[in-house]
């Protein structure tokens, strides 16, 4: 009897301590949340810190707002690579779970989807500090409180918007199939674009600050995993980021355009946003216009880069922007020791963690000089001025297959021109020198035109000549930009099996 009484005495405790998380805390993202989180977006921290205590004040048992709080700890650190607010805000994470594990009701889809979030948020941030096997483990979590939360509230679009994330991306992800497996790590590109496609067509979210979210998650899906560009560019001119103001849009917006062979307008859009807002703390705007003005050969592109690396205070980027300083100087006034200078500085500054900043510090400890003509070809080609650069590599061509020390340099320039320019098959026999040439060496750039071949015949439809070759771009490992060029051929792979 004693026990029977206890069990109900304990599910009436239970069910009274439901009721009471049901009455008093909940999720809403109202007009208020709304104006919050567009102060994320422009980076106005502090008047953001601002309206959060007031808006606990007046909404105490509003979880979202540890939610948006937990925005905005992610936007200083991952845009901003704040270390001190990093270092200062973790260990609020787990106080953060705890609390809504505590308020929340169990009933209630925003409460394991938000959970996720934190964790998916904290992840991305412990990446740019170096903080992997933490970083995976919270990805991990993630990934198994939307799946559980998918299956609980099929009707709830939000889980699609990192679920979508994970599962275009788990097939490139450099992981064992036995570890995937064991984690039940599945997914494809399309299910992650059709999941996110689903979030955007859902009514009750396109005037909330997830649509534009979404936006941003389908553009970075279509654009960098599928592969198809051409129709990204046209969905980002009828999205809410084309008329966006804040600059977190306006980065992505650019990226996408420059990408694309528009460096004019990115030029555009960034001098006329940095030239109304030269205090931003977004300083790598100052580095992509920079870059932008650099690919154009303009005289000033060296102000922006040296901008960027005396205010920026994070640890990326540092390197790849000394690298292009030394480039100005060469392009510009064949200035050979300014050039060495730069690149002296490549290897006292920043980190070497990303691909560009790998580069610039291999480049630095090689110790050779590029040669004026490939550069410039190089720099027109990041820029979009496929037909400058090709006139300018076919021009000078009798000095190149002279001097047999750039000669793999040349043909790659020129592989990647002509495949700009729609000359599928010469760009594939100008690749195919190189990878003669390169067999057996871990030159990123063999391992590259393995990619672009890839690419090409998938176009083209060759479907056995693209695994070919993408499989042959695996079997390359170079010491700079592998694991970005070899998630591009995973990730063809991926495309061609479905």
């Amino acid at each position: 009897m004693r026990i029977l009484q206890c069990i109900l005495t304990g599910l009436f405790l239970t069910l009274a301590v439901n009721l009471c998380k049901a009455e008093t805390a909940y999720f809403d993202y109202n007009p208020a949340i709304q104006s919050f989180y567009q102060k994320l977006l422009h980076l106005q921290f502090e008047e953001a810190s601002h309206d959060l205590a007031m808006l606990a004040r007046q909404e105490p048992d509003n979880l979202a707002l540890i939610h948006l709080e937990n925005y905005a700890d992610f936007y200083q650190i991952f845009i901003l690579e704040d270390r001190e607010v990093f270092e200062r805000q973790s260990f609020k994470k787990k106080e953060r779970i705890r609390e809504i594990e505590s308020k929340a009701s169990q009933s209630d889809p925003y409460t394991a989807f938000v959970i996720a979030e934190i964790h998916l948020q904290w992840a991305l941030a412990r990446l740019k500090f170096e903080e992997y096997l933490k970083a995976a483990n919270e990805l991990y979590t993630a990934y198994q409180l939307l799946q559980e939360n998918a299956k609980m509230f099929p009707d709830f679009s939000l889980n699609m918007k990192s679920l979508s994330i994970i599962h275009s991306l788990i097939q490139s992800i450099p992981l064992p199939d036995i570890v995937k497996d064991l984690g039940g790590l599945s997914g494809t590109i399309d299910q992650g674009l059709a999941e996110i496609s689903a979030l955007l067509r859902d009514e009750q979210y396109q005037d909330q600050f997830w649509h534009q979210e979404a936006e941003a998650i389908y553009l970075s899906i279509l654009f960098f995993q599928a592969q198809e560009k051409e129709q990204a560019i046209l969905y980002l001119e009828d999205s809410a980021i084309a008329s966006s103001e804040d600059p977190v849009s306006l980065f992505l917006r650019c990226t996408l355009l420059q990408k694309s062979g528009r460096n004019d307008e990115v030029i555009d859009l960034l001098d006329s946003y940095l030239k109304d807002h030269m205090d931003t703390p977004f300083i790598y705007l100052y580095f992509m216009l920079g870059s932008a003005k650099l690919n154009r050969l303009d005289t000033d592109a060296n102000d922006m880069l040296s901008k960027y690396v005396q205010d920026f205070q994070g640890q990326h980027y540092i390197k790849e922007a000394y690298q292009k300083l030394a480039w100005h100087s060469l392009v510009q006034a064949n200035d050979i020791p300014g050039y060495k200078k730069h690149m002296h500085a490549v290897l006292q500054h920043g980190k070497s963690v990303i691909d560009g900043d790998k580069q610039a510090e291999s480049a630095a400890m090689d110790n050779e000089m590029p040669h004026p003509v490939l550069l410039k070809a190089r720099l027109l080609y990041d820029g979009g001025y496929y037909n400058e650069a090709y006139i300018l590599l076919i021009k000078e061509a009798a000095q190149f297959y002279q001097e047999t020390r750039f000669y793999s340099d040349y043909f790659y320039r020129l592989g990647r021109v002509t495949q700009a320019l729609d000359n599928y098959s010469e760009a594939i026999d100008y690749y195919s020198t190189l990878l003669d040439d390169a067999e057996g060496t871990q030159d990123y750039r063999a391992c590259n035109a393995a990619l672009q071949c890839g690419i090409i015949y998938e176009k083209q439809g060759k479907v056995d000549m693209a695994k070919e070759y993408y499989t042959v771009c695996l079997s390359i490992k170079p010491k700079v930009y592998r694991s970005s060029i070899h998630q591009k051929a995973k990730s063809g792979l991926v495309r061609l099996a479905q």
